[in-house]
């Protein structure tokens, strides 16, 4: 067995938690992909009702067992990971084009970014 589901979290057999952040991107992408969809239908949501969909629905989901995952965030592939899903809501809220970078989505959304590492000194937020 290579891997297992475990209270929502996947445990790999080496500990390192990147199928487990594959897992919660992809789930988190498809819902905000969901998301935008259905607010074309209803002629677009207004800024305040995305950030509360993120808030309340997507950003939940991304931290979820957070404490025991967290070291695997130092590397550098698993942390772009999160914080392309989160450039991704960003891009809806601001209704920004996507070459705007993602410290300016932040700025203009009002949102922290979810992790960086140690070396970038800005960590998970206390929502």
């Amino acid at each position: 067995m290579q891997k297992l589901k475990y209270l929502g979290i996947i445990l790999d057999y080496e500990l390192n938690f990147t199928e487990h952040i594959n897992y919660i991107a992809d789930k988190c992408r498809k819902l905000i992909f969901q998301v935008a969809k259905s607010a074309k239908l209803n002629l677009g949501l207004g800024n305040k009702a995305l950030q509360t969909i993120y808030l309340g629905g997507i950003q939940p989901l991304l931290l979820y067992g957070a404490p025991v995952w967290i070291k695997a965030m130092n590397k550098e592939n698993n942390n772009a990971k999160l914080l392309r899903v989160q450039r991704l809501i960003n891009i809806k809220i601001a209704k920004a084009h996507r070459t705007v970078s993602h410290e300016a989505l932040c700025v203009d959304t009002g949102m922290m970014p979810i992790y960086k590492n140690r070396r970038s000194s800005t960590t998970i937020p206390n929502n």
